[in-house]
Order: structure tokens, then sequence, then C-alpha cells
């Protein structure tokens, strides 16, 4: 699932991950470019009481393997 939040994570949006539904008891994995952006969003989420996980390093981190 696709939910761009990515300029209002950057801007420091404490409630950009809000307007994201997810079923309950979803496991989620956020994903961006570098990771700063995933690793927010994956806070904020559990914040909300969702298990999230953000791949660490970002997509640039995991190309080469």
């Amino acid at each position: 699932m696709n939910f761009d939040a990515y300029d209002a994570l950057h801007a420091g949006d404490e409630r950009a991950m809000e307007e994201l539904e997810l079923p309950e008891g979803a496991r989620v994995v956020t994903v961006c470019n570098r990771g700063h952006a995933s690793a927010v969003a994956a806070e904020q989420l559990r914040w909300q009481g969702h298990e999230a996980f953000c791949l660490e390093g970002g997509l640039e981190a995991w190309k080469g393997l």
C-alpha cells in the first residue's frame, strides 16, 4: 500500500500518518529512499498502536543486496 507522507514527515508534522487506514493487527513496514522519513513514519504508527517497522537505511542501503 502506498501512502505518500514524505513532505509532511520531512516538515515535522507529528500527525502525518493519522489518515492512513490500516487493518487491525496488520504489521507495517515503512520504506523511503534513505530511511529517515520511514523511521519517523514507523514511530508515529507505533504511537497509534500499530506494529510498525522501517526498512533500515532505506532503499539506498538495500540496493546492492
